[in-house]
């Protein structure tokens, strides 16, 4: 982990993803930092897939929702931040 540049890179609106293995006790996890909003945090496998909790997906299944806008819940357990946009590197000086 990085604390510094993560505060940096919201602060200054950096979109980034930071993915950590699991050891021993502590979970493998994937955060992700896009503009200046909180970075948000989810625990993933060690495939770097996301793990949705048991209570969290029942909590969706129970409710009185349509199933339509259960399985959009359900998606946005699995997937909670937009994806990175692509960097560009070019030798052009911005304003």
């Amino acid at each position: 982990m990085f604390e510094e540049l993560e505060t940096f890179c919201t602060k200054h609106g950096v979109d980034f993803d930071r993915k950590n293995d699991g050891r021993y006790e502590i979970n493998a996890e994937w955060v992700m930092g896009r503009g200046r909003k909180k970075p948000v945090s989810t625990t993933c496998n060690q495939n770097e897939e996301p793990v949705i909790e048991v209570a969290a997906l029942r909590e969706i299944l129970d409710s009185r929702q349509s199933p339509a806008k259960k399985t959009e819940a359900i998606n946005k357990l699995l997937d909670p931040a937009p994806a990175l946009d692509p960097l560009t590197i070019t030798d052009q000086e911005t304003s």
